[in-house]
């Protein structure tokens, strides 16, 4: 029996969507992953409906905890999310191939780009407008991340790491997260329903 599922079958036209959609996030995706947030926000939950909001937000904090580049990440996630296997390659290509080409094409122009004046000017208004775009995805993404005063708690203790003890190591940040959310779901959980698992497991 064929599952219909969109993960399930090869929509050709949907991967090429994803991929034309991504390539083109990925082609203006300036001051790392976290710009992309919102743009990914907006395609695909907003303006597409290719993934629900909460969903999208588990996505961005899979692809933060995972090694390697963020943007790269959650593209693959997203797409794998959408449609497949099939739908990541196609997302994580998208994400990758204008980085590639831009680097490319800098590197030739790299000595007379870098003392240009326009270009650095350039590159200061992209820097604020990069800024704008990190405050707009916190306030987007605040309702489906801070969830109740837990949430605050651990988003206020995290940020004022991140500001005022710099020396700190981001993985720790995250490690730290990870333990105090899984403590919590775990102290969430009835009793009743902790014994059954634990039952349950001694019996396998």
């Amino acid at each position: 029996m064929s599952d219909s599922t969109p993960r399930s079958r090869a929509n050709w036209n949907l991967i090429l969507k994803i991929f034309l959609v991504t390539f083109r996030i990925g082609l203006f995706t300036f001051g790392g992953g976290g710009s992309l947030v919102l743009m990914m926000q907006h395609e695909f939950v907003e303006r597409r409906g290719w993934i629900e909001r909460d969903v999208m937000v588990d996505v961005l904090a899979v692809a933060r905890s995972l090694p390697g580049g963020m943007a790269v990440n959650t593209s693959i996630l997203a797409g794998y999310r959408i449609c497949g296997a099939a739908g990541g390659i196609a997302a994580g290509l998208g994400s990758v191939v204008p980085s590639f080409l831009v680097i490319s094409v800098f590197t030739l122009f790299y000595t007379s780009l870098i003392r240009n004046e326009f270009f650095l000017g350039a590159i200061r208004g992209i820097r604020g407008v990069v800024l704008a775009l990190l405050l707009a995805t916190v306030y987007r993404l605040r309702k489906q991340s801070i969830l109740d005063i837990w949430g605050i708690l651990i988003f206020g203790l995290a940020f004022c790491i991140l500001v005022f003890f710099q020396s700190v190591n981001v993985i720790f940040i995250i490690i730290g997260g990870f333990s105090i959310g899984i403590a919590l779901y775990y102290r969430r959980i009835p009793k009743s329903l902790r014994e059954e698992d634990g039952g349950g497991a001694g019996d396998v």
